[in-house]
């Protein structure tokens, strides 16, 4: 009996110490587990700013190579570089915007949906993205989807550089009822009196620059019943700029007066583009030309785009010309973006 005891107790000792064993290689695989998350998480015990220098390298990087993709028109290297990108930036609309283009252009419009959707996450990039969506879907047959996209980017504000009723994407909704509502609402808009072409830019506007950096803020108010602006420019420091915008009604377009902080004048002239038939332009984007003068009394040409890429936030593109506008290139963007929409997402 005393053996048949020893031996029944030898055996729950030993199934004890296997169950024990097996809980604690279970609590070193979790351990081990959490190590490594942590070290994701931390970026393996970072002391110091350097590897976020590497980062931001890296970022400006991959920015310049998906450019050079996109001007040569390599789809696949541009979806290959902003998927780095987005993986590498993930706070950034520009990697996910990028992604979503060249997986469009390659006909991959499910990847492309998934990839817009993310830039919808972005106040700045989802008008855009939503119409990106529009054409994705019609694509795909999926013409609710398309519909509700479009809706939503016009609600916005989104203008497309091709008219939607010229849209090739478009073409099998040419005869959905809720399709031909929306054309019919945006050539309603293209057809505003003078009165009216500008009160978007009535009020207070943050300004920031090429680089998503607050630089100032801006004011406008209306005058002579809508047919001239008053508008002040205010840069962190201090400096001011004088803006005016007036109608002419003669030439029938928009002539504008900026004063700048250091007695730089420019004066230029244009009108509001607006779709057609016989050209693919945007509805509400106001173009101008003229000239530069600085105090010195040297001059250039200047042509500034003013481009309405929702209710909350206008660009305002400047190019330069030195030779009387043989060529021109690129001097700097500014966007203006209403106070409250800085911190709004979805």
């Amino acid at each position: 009996m005393a053996d048949e005891r020893r031996g029944s107790w030898r055996r729950r000792w030993g199934a004890f110490s296997v169950a024990r064993g097996v809980q604690v290689m279970v609590m070193v695989a979790v351990v081990a587990v959490l190590a490594v998350m942590a070290a994701q998480q931390w970026g393996g015990g970072r002391s110091t700013g350097a590897d976020d220098n590497e980062d931001s390298a890296d970022v400006a990087a991959l920015r310049r190579e998906s450019e050079r993709a996109l001007e040569a028109e390599d789809w696949a290297r541009l979806v290959k570089v902003s998927r780095r990108l987005a993986r590498v930036s993930p706070d950034s609309p520009y990697g996910w915007a990028r992604l979503g283009y060249g997986l469009h252009r390659l006909e991959k419009w499910k990847d492309a949906l998934a990839a817009y959707r993310r830039c919808c996450d972005f106040p700045q990039t989802r008008p855009w993205a939503l119409y990106q969506m529009a054409l994705a879907a019609a694509q795909l047959g999926r013409d609710d989807e398309a519909i509700g996209f479009l809706r939503d980017a016009m609600t916005l504000g989104y203008q497309p550089k091709v008219p939607v009723a010229e849209e090739p994407a478009f073409a099998r909704l040419a005869k959905n009822e809720r399709f031909l509502e929306i054309v019919a609402l945006i050539e309603s808009l293209s057809r505003k009196p003078a009165t009216e072409q500008l009160q978007f830019l009535a009020g207070r506007w943050t300004v920031l620059d090429a680089n998503q950096n607050v630089v100032g803020s801006a004011t406008f108010e209306v005058a002579a019943n809508g047919l001239a602006w008053r508008g002040v420019f205010q840069r962190e420091g201090g400096d001011t700029t004088a803006l005016m915008y007036y109608y002419d009604p003669e030439a029938k377009q928009w002539e504008r007066i900026r004063v700048g902080h250091d007695g730089t004048v420019e004066r230029s002239a244009g009108r509001v583009r607006r779709p057609s038939r016989s050209r693919s332009t945007d509805l509400g984007e106001l173009w101008l030309e003229g000239q530069r003068v600085g105090i010195d009394g040297t001059s250039k040409r200047i042509r500034v785009r003013l481009i309405r890429q929702s209710l909350e936030e206008v660009v305002e593109r400047v190019d330069v010309s030195n030779d009387g506008g043989a060529r021109w290139t690129h001097e700097a963007v500014w966007t203006y973006r209403r106070p409250t929409s800085l911190t709004s997402h979805l």
